[in-house]
C-alpha cells in the first residue's frame, strides 16, 4: 500500500557531485563515459541484493550488459581506487559511508517491529486492562 507522498522501493544514497569525484573523472578519462554507468549500476546491484558493496565477478555481464570492452572498464575503476578486486568479487570503495550496512539494516528492522508490538500492546492492553499473559503488562508490573 502506498502512502500519499512517499514513493514505495528501494533507494541508494549517490552523491550529487558524484561526476565531479576526482577518481571516477580518472576512470572516465582512462576507459571512456561507460565506466560511469557500469559504476552506477553496481551501486544500484548491491543496494538491490543487500551484498555491502560486494559485487560478485559473475555479474559483470549484467552489470556491463549493452557496453564494449567491459574489462577495460573494471580495470579503470580497480586501478583508480573506486573498486577493490579480491578474489571472487569487487568491493566498492566507501560502500558503508554512504549506505546502510545488512547489520545496520537488520537492527532497523528488529526495533521497527519491536515498535509495532509496543503499539499494538498500547492500543489494546493497559493499567486498566492489564493481561496477565502480555509480556509488556508483565514488564510494566501490570500483572502479578
Amino acid at each position: 500500500m502506498t502512502t500519499p507522498g512517499r514513493v514505495d522501493g528501494i533507494f541508494l544514497k549517490l552523491d550529487a557531485w558524484l561526476q565531479y569525484d576526482p577518481d571516477l573523472a580518472a576512470a572516465r578519462r582512462a576507459a571512456g563515459i561507460n565506466v560511469e554507468t557500469l559504476y552506477v549500476r553496481a551501486l544500484c546491484q548491491c543496494k538491490r541484493t543487500l551484498r555491502d558493496g560486494d559485487i560478485p565477478k559473475s555479474c559483470l555481464a549484467e552489470n556491463a550488459d549493452g557496453m564494449t570492452n567491459p574489462r577495460k572498464l573494471v580495470t579503470a575503476l580497480v586501478n583508480n581506487g573506486l573498486w577493490i578486486d579480491l578474489d571472487d568479487h569487487w568491493h566498492i570503495r566507501n560502500w558503508l559511508e554512504w549506505q546502510t550496512s545488512e547489520e545496520q539494516r537488520l537492527a532497523i528492522a528488529k526495533q521497527k517491529r519491536e515498535a509495532g508490538r509496543l503499539g499494538g500492546h498500547r492500543s489494546k492492553h493497559s493499567v486498566n486492562k492489564p493481561v496477565r499473559t502480555c509480556e509488556y503488562c508483565q514488564q510494566a508490573g501490570w500483572v502479578r
